[in-house]
Protein backbone atom coordinates (compact mmCIF):
# COMPACT_ATOMS: atom_id res chain seq x y z
CA UNK A 1 0.00 0.00 0.00
CA UNK A 2 1.03 3.50 -0.86
CA UNK A 3 0.25 6.76 1.30
CA UNK A 4 1.16 10.07 0.75
CA UNK A 5 3.26 12.18 2.68
CA UNK A 6 2.61 16.03 3.58
CA UNK A 7 5.15 18.64 3.56
CA UNK A 8 5.08 21.34 6.52
CA UNK A 9 3.18 23.39 3.63
CA UNK A 10 0.49 20.98 3.42
CA UNK A 11 0.81 19.88 -0.02
CA UNK A 12 1.76 16.27 -1.25
CA UNK A 13 5.36 15.89 -1.79
CA UNK A 14 5.85 12.19 -2.48
CA UNK A 15 4.29 8.80 -1.78
CA UNK A 16 5.43 5.86 0.83
CA UNK A 17 5.37 2.08 0.80
CA UNK A 18 3.43 1.11 4.16
CA UNK A 19 3.17 -2.48 5.08
CA UNK A 20 -0.02 -4.10 4.55
CA UNK A 21 -0.01 -6.39 7.74
CA UNK A 22 0.00 -3.63 9.22
CA UNK A 23 -1.98 -0.75 7.78
CA UNK A 24 -4.14 -2.70 5.77
CA UNK A 25 -6.09 -4.91 8.14
CA UNK A 26 -10.06 -5.08 8.58
CA UNK A 27 -11.04 -3.35 11.41
CA UNK A 28 -11.98 -5.38 14.42
CA UNK A 29 -14.27 -4.05 16.73
CA UNK A 30 -14.62 -6.53 19.49
CA UNK A 31 -10.68 -6.83 19.40
CA UNK A 32 -10.24 -3.17 19.93
CA UNK A 33 -12.47 -2.87 22.65
CA UNK A 34 -10.81 -5.34 24.83
CA UNK A 35 -7.32 -4.15 24.34
CA UNK A 36 -9.13 -0.44 25.28
CA UNK A 37 -10.83 -2.23 28.07
CA UNK A 38 -7.66 -3.62 28.85
CA UNK A 39 -5.38 -0.92 28.71
CA UNK A 40 -7.84 1.37 30.78
CA UNK A 41 -8.46 -1.24 33.54
CA UNK A 42 -4.45 -1.27 33.74
CA UNK A 43 -4.51 2.29 34.19
CA UNK A 44 -6.69 2.32 37.58
CA UNK A 45 -4.83 2.62 41.25
CA UNK A 46 -7.11 0.55 42.42
CA UNK A 47 -6.07 2.30 45.90
CA UNK A 48 -9.56 3.44 47.27
CA UNK A 49 -10.32 1.93 50.48
CA UNK A 50 -13.10 2.41 53.67
CA UNK A 51 -13.34 1.29 56.41
CA UNK A 52 -15.87 -1.13 57.71
CA UNK A 53 -17.89 -1.27 61.44
CA UNK A 54 -15.33 -3.23 62.26
CA UNK A 55 -12.28 -1.22 61.64
CA UNK A 56 -13.97 2.19 62.86
CA UNK A 57 -12.77 3.42 66.38
CA UNK A 58 -15.29 3.47 68.79
CA UNK A 59 -18.61 1.48 69.48
CA UNK A 60 -17.50 -0.68 72.46
CA UNK A 61 -20.74 -0.50 74.37
CA UNK A 62 -24.43 -0.74 73.53
CA UNK A 63 -25.58 3.22 73.24
CA UNK A 64 -28.63 2.27 75.26
CA UNK A 65 -30.52 -0.54 76.99
CA UNK A 66 -32.36 -3.02 74.17
CA UNK A 67 -36.19 -2.36 75.97
CA UNK A 68 -38.00 0.45 77.86
CA UNK A 69 -36.51 4.19 76.07
CA UNK A 70 -38.99 4.23 73.27
CA UNK A 71 -35.74 4.19 70.85
CA UNK A 72 -35.13 2.47 68.62
CA UNK A 73 -33.04 -1.09 69.26
CA UNK A 74 -29.15 -0.26 68.53
CA UNK A 75 -25.93 -2.45 69.59
CA UNK A 76 -23.38 -0.24 68.21
CA UNK A 77 -22.77 3.71 67.09
CA UNK A 78 -20.40 2.69 64.70
CA UNK A 79 -23.15 0.65 62.59
CA UNK A 80 -23.51 1.89 58.90
CA UNK A 81 -27.21 3.32 59.79
CA UNK A 82 -25.26 6.64 62.41
CA UNK A 83 -23.04 8.97 61.30
CA UNK A 84 -19.47 7.81 61.76
CA UNK A 85 -20.51 4.46 61.07
CA UNK A 86 -18.59 2.01 59.60
CA UNK A 87 -18.90 1.73 55.56
CA UNK A 88 -21.34 -1.04 53.89
CA UNK A 89 -19.92 -2.68 50.73
CA UNK A 90 -17.45 0.30 50.41
CA UNK A 91 -14.67 -0.12 48.05
CA UNK A 92 -11.23 -2.04 49.21
CA UNK A 93 -7.95 -2.07 47.60
CA UNK A 94 -7.61 -4.29 44.64
CA UNK A 95 -5.88 -5.28 41.71
CA UNK A 96 -7.53 -4.03 38.48
CA UNK A 97 -5.01 -5.46 36.16
CA UNK A 98 -6.19 -7.35 33.32
CA UNK A 99 -4.42 -9.16 30.74
CA UNK A 100 -4.48 -9.85 27.14
CA UNK A 101 -2.00 -11.79 24.50
CA UNK A 102 0.35 -9.34 23.05
CA UNK A 103 -0.59 -10.37 19.84
CA UNK A 104 -3.94 -9.98 20.11
CA UNK A 105 -2.92 -5.91 21.43
CA UNK A 106 -0.52 -5.93 18.45
CA UNK A 107 -3.22 -6.66 16.32
CA UNK A 108 -5.87 -3.99 18.16
CA UNK A 109 -3.22 -1.17 17.14
CA UNK A 110 -2.82 -2.50 13.55
CA UNK A 111 -6.59 -2.51 13.56
CA UNK A 112 -6.97 0.91 14.70
CA UNK A 113 -3.89 2.75 12.24
CA UNK A 114 -5.34 0.42 9.05
CA UNK A 115 -9.25 1.92 10.12
CA UNK A 116 -7.87 5.66 10.50
CA UNK A 117 -6.09 5.39 6.80
CA UNK A 118 -9.62 4.44 5.23
CA UNK A 119 -11.19 7.63 6.97
CA UNK A 120 -8.10 9.54 6.02
CA UNK A 121 -7.29 10.47 9.78
CA UNK A 122 -4.08 9.21 9.43
CA UNK A 123 -1.29 11.51 7.92
CA UNK A 124 2.31 10.79 7.20
CA UNK A 125 4.17 14.42 7.62
CA UNK A 126 7.76 15.49 6.33
CA UNK A 127 10.21 15.28 9.36
CA UNK A 128 11.04 18.82 10.78
CA UNK A 129 12.95 19.97 13.94
CA UNK A 130 12.86 23.27 15.93
CA UNK A 131 16.03 25.38 17.34
CA UNK A 132 14.33 26.03 20.45
CA UNK A 133 11.29 25.00 23.34
CA UNK A 134 9.05 27.56 21.47
CA UNK A 135 5.36 26.99 20.91
CA UNK A 136 4.86 29.68 18.78
CA UNK A 137 8.20 28.56 16.78
CA UNK A 138 6.18 25.37 16.89
CA UNK A 139 3.28 26.25 15.75
CA UNK A 140 4.44 28.24 12.70
CA UNK A 141 6.16 25.21 11.23
CA UNK A 142 3.55 22.64 12.10
CA UNK A 143 0.38 24.83 11.90
CA UNK A 144 -0.82 24.42 7.90
CA UNK A 145 -0.72 20.49 9.10
CA UNK A 146 -2.14 21.24 12.34
CA UNK A 147 -5.13 22.67 10.79
CA UNK A 148 -6.53 19.08 9.57
CA UNK A 149 -8.05 18.45 13.55
CA UNK A 150 -11.41 19.41 13.11
CA UNK A 151 -12.76 18.61 16.27
CA UNK A 152 -10.89 17.11 19.40
CA UNK A 153 -7.02 16.38 19.62
CA UNK A 154 -4.29 15.33 17.29
CA UNK A 155 -1.32 12.90 17.68
CA UNK A 156 2.05 13.53 16.54
CA UNK A 157 4.40 10.49 16.62
CA UNK A 158 7.82 11.00 16.44
CA UNK A 159 10.94 8.74 15.89
CA UNK A 160 12.37 9.27 19.07
CA UNK A 161 12.64 11.60 22.36
CA UNK A 162 12.92 15.30 21.08
CA UNK A 163 12.86 17.62 24.09
CA UNK A 164 12.45 20.63 21.90
CA UNK A 165 9.07 19.53 19.76
CA UNK A 166 8.04 17.80 23.68
CA UNK A 167 7.89 20.75 25.46
CA UNK A 168 7.14 23.03 22.41
CA UNK A 169 4.04 21.26 22.08
CA UNK A 170 2.49 20.72 25.56
CA UNK A 171 0.46 23.87 26.19
CA UNK A 172 -1.38 22.87 22.89
CA UNK A 173 -4.76 21.85 24.10
CA UNK A 174 -5.50 19.53 20.49
CA UNK A 175 -2.29 18.15 19.51
CA UNK A 176 -0.56 15.36 22.09
CA UNK A 177 2.93 14.56 21.57
CA UNK A 178 4.50 10.51 21.24
CA UNK A 179 7.51 8.74 20.45
CA UNK A 180 6.29 5.37 17.93
CA UNK A 181 7.52 2.90 20.35
CA UNK A 182 4.99 4.54 23.20
CA UNK A 183 1.53 4.82 21.57
CA UNK A 184 -1.97 3.58 23.21
CA UNK A 185 -5.21 2.09 22.38
CA UNK A 186 -6.71 4.68 24.03
CA UNK A 187 -5.07 7.73 22.33
CA UNK A 188 -5.44 5.79 18.64
CA UNK A 189 -8.92 5.38 19.47
CA UNK A 190 -9.97 8.68 20.21
CA UNK A 191 -7.92 10.96 18.57
CA UNK A 192 -9.17 12.52 15.48
CA UNK A 193 -5.90 13.04 13.39
CA UNK A 194 -2.94 10.87 13.63
CA UNK A 195 0.31 12.57 11.97
CA UNK A 196 3.40 10.16 11.81
CA UNK A 197 6.74 11.64 10.96
CA UNK A 198 8.13 9.80 7.98
CA UNK A 199 10.63 7.90 9.75
CA UNK A 200 8.89 7.86 13.16
CA UNK A 201 6.50 5.58 10.53
CA UNK A 202 9.00 3.46 8.91
CA UNK A 203 10.78 2.67 12.46
CA UNK A 204 7.08 1.63 13.70
CA UNK A 205 6.92 -0.82 10.83
CA UNK A 206 10.69 -2.10 11.57
CA UNK A 207 9.63 -2.46 14.86
CA UNK A 208 6.74 -5.16 13.99
CA UNK A 209 7.25 -6.31 10.66
CA UNK A 210 9.57 -8.96 12.14
CA UNK A 211 6.99 -9.95 14.82
CA UNK A 212 3.93 -10.03 12.90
Amino acid sequence: MEIEVLGLDGTVKKKIKVDDSIFGLEYNNDLVYKALVAELANRRQGTASTKTRGEVSGGGRKPWRQKGTGRARHGSIRSPIWVGGGIAHGPKPRDYTTKIPKQMKRKAYFTILSEKIREKSLVVVEDFSINVIKTKEFVSKFSKVMSLINTGYGLLIIPSYDEKIILSARNLPNLKVLVYNNLNIKDLFYSNKVFFLESSIQKYQELYLQKV
